[in-house]
C-alpha cells in the first residue's frame, strides 16, 4: 500500500489565501476542503501556526475558532522538540544568518522552526510560500526562511497548490 504524502502548513498558507484568493463568502469549498484534511489528519495543524493566526481578529481566526480539530501541540512533544533544538543550534552555528535572523526563529511567538521541526520528525512536506534567500559573500541573511533550513535537514518544500493537486481538492 502506498502511503499518502501529509503535510505540515505554514501559516501564510493560511493568510494569503483568505486575503487573496479564497474570500469565505465565494470560495468556501477551499475552507471545507481545508477543514477534511485537517481532520483526515493528511494536514498537521500545530498549535504555533494556530496561535500565529488567532492573534488576528477577522474570519480567518475565526473560521479556526469553529474548526472542531486539535492542532498538534508540538511544544509538549518530546521528539519534535528535539529536532527544534538542532534547527535552532544549525541556524545559531551558521556563519551566514544574521544576529536578527536568528533571535527571530528563537521568538516563542514564530512558529518556523516548529513547522520545520515537526515535518522532521512527521516525515512531513512543508507546505509555504516562502521562497529561498541566498547568502551573498558582502551580507548575511536578515531572515532564515523555511525552504532554506528545510533543505539543510532534507525536507521537502511545496506550495499550497502543490499540496491542493495531491489532496485532490474539489472547488
Amino acid at each position: 500500500m502506498i502511503e499518502q504524502e501529509s503535510f505540515v502548513i505554514d501559516t501564510n498558507c493560511f493568510i494569503n489565501p483568505y486575503k487573496q484568493y479564497y474570500d469565505f463568502i465565494f470560495e468556501s469549498d477551499f475552507w471545507n476542503e481545508l477543514e477534511k484534511h485537517i481532520k483526515k489528519g493528511s494536514i498537521i495543524l500545530i498549535k504555533s501556526v494556530k496561535d500565529e493566526i488567532l492573534t488576528s481578529k477577522d474570519e480567518l481566526s475565526d473560521w479556526l475558532k469553529k474548526l472542531n480539530v486539535k492542532a498538534l501541540s508540538e511544544r509538549n512533544d518530546a521528539k519534535i522538540v528535539k529536532n527544534y533544538q538542532k534547527i535552532m543550534n544549525y541556524l545559531n552555528d551558521r556563519s551566514v544568518f544574521s544576529q536578527k535572523a536568528q533571535e527571530e526563529w528563537q521568538s516563542p511567538k514564530i512558529a518556523d522552526p516548529w513547522v520545520v521541526a515537526t515535518a522532521l520528525v512527521k516525515n512531513a512536506t512543508i507546505i509555504t510560500f516562502e521562497g529561498k534567500v541566498y547568502p551573498n559573500k558582502k551580507q548575511l541573511i536578515e531572515k532564515a526562511k523555511i525552504p532554506n533550513i528545510a533543505e539543510y535537514f532534507g525536507i521537502k518544500t511545496a506550495d499550497l497548490f502543490y499540496m491542493m493537486r495531491v489532496l485532490e481538492f474539489k472547488l
